[in-house]
């Protein structure tokens, strides 16, 4: 929530000169369900937006409010507090920032992106952060991200549909596209000539051009990964937003932007009433859950078979050791230790399980 809340401040702050455009944005993303809908999660993902915004921002009013050489470090240092935050995600807004300057000629985007003084700023503290994890804890503390981060989520042949992004957008910004098209059509954009006339404005409005380009190419680039989540655009729904806002606002007369102000904020609404009557479903279906685990689980001598539950930690009365040698096991079971494990064991006979409330996964209790 607090992470919203500085990423709106920041928005209010971006359109100090274009206050419509700004509302209009606000609005679009209080009416994006998907994006309403972490405001108030314990989650990575609301800082992620966060820093990824604030890096968008620096680099905006370098390029098109002055250029200081702060704005370019201010750059550096939201990137990599977004790769210290949710790793390299953010790195897709760097190809969009570079079209943008190849087809403008823009100098100005060549002196953030080859900034020595930058980059330092950005591989300094991740590369210190992630030796520091490989001489703390060994390479298998890296496992899980080159296999599921990397393999998985990048170069996996079981790959979803490429338009799996794009479908996502549409569905989250669709009261967006509906207005789109219909300009689209009204203006009869869809005609080679129209399309020409249109492209070539849109080279010469740079700042709208920027704004384009940084919020169509990582979608693009993402598209072509693996493994995808929806969540992982959430860091562009704001730039999206933008663009939009100001395409409607240059487009619709001024009776028209009331309405659909209205309407928007009354899609906001809904969504507030959605996503209240999902938390508080949630939340009544895990106080349940916990309930059952403090009662039924969390009872006697305990120990982990592998890997530890989060959950089984913090509602334990003291520490719970992790076996991961089988004479350990047939140990502490022969001492009446109650084995909790996230895969079915032989040694043991099977006392209960139980689904852990947050991740969904099946744990097993044997004695």
């Amino acid at each position: 929530m607090f992470c919203y809340t500085l990423l709106f401040l920041v928005f209010i702050k971006f359109f100090d000169k274009d206050w419509q455009s700004g509302l209009f944005s606000l609005i679009m993303l209080l009416a994006n369900l998907r994006f309403l809908s972490f405001f108030n999660r314990v989650d990575i993902e609301p800082l992620f937006v966060l820093f990824s915004f604030l890096m968008f921002y620096f680099s905006y009013l370098y390029l098109f409010v002055a250029p200081k050489r702060i704005y370019q470090y201010l750059f550096y240092v939201f990137l990599t507090a977004g790769v210290l935050t949710r790793g390299p995600l953010n790195f897709f807004y760097l190809p969009g920032l570079l079209v943008y300057g190849l087809l403008t000629k823009d100098k100005r985007v060549f002196k953030i992106l080859l900034n020595p003084l930058g980059w330092l700023i950005l591989l300094i503290p991740s590369l210190g952060w992630y030796g520091y994890g490989y001489v703390a804890f060994g390479k298998e503390i890296f496992k899980e991200f080159l296999d599921t981060d990397v393999k998985t989520r990048l170069l996996d042949r079981a790959r979803d549909p490429w338009y799996y992004y794009f479908k996502h957008l549409l569905l989250n910004f669709w009261f967006c596209f509906i207005f789109l098209f219909y300009l689209i059509w009204k203006q009869k954009a869809y005609h080679k000539e129209k399309a020409k006339e249109i492209w070539h404005k849109l080279i010469q409005n740079k700042e709208v051009f920027f704004l384009s380009t940084v919020a169509i190419i990582p979608v693009f680039l993402l598209s072509f990964t693996g493994k995808k989540f929806d969540k992982y655009l959430l860091w562009v729904y704001p730039f999206w937003a933008i663009i939009f806002s100001k395409i409607f606002v240059e487009n619709f007369p001024t009776s028209f932007l009331l309405i659909l102000k209205k309407f928007l904020l009354g899609l906001f609404l809904i969504n507030l009433i959605i996503l209240g009557t999902i938390t508080f479903h949630h939340l009544t279906q895990l106080s349940y859950q916990l309930h059952v685990i403090k009662r039924e689980i969390v009872q006697g001598s305990l120990a982990f078979w592998q890997k530890e539950n989060p959950v089984i930690i913090f509602y334990a009365s003291g520490p719970v050791k992790v076996l991961t040698r089988e004479e350990d096991l047939l140990t502490f079971l022969n001492q009446g230790y109650n084995i909790i494990s996230e895969e079915k064991i032989p040694q043991g006979k099977l006392k209960k399980n139980f689904v852990d409330p947050y991740k969904q996964t099946v744990w097993y209790v044997f004695s």
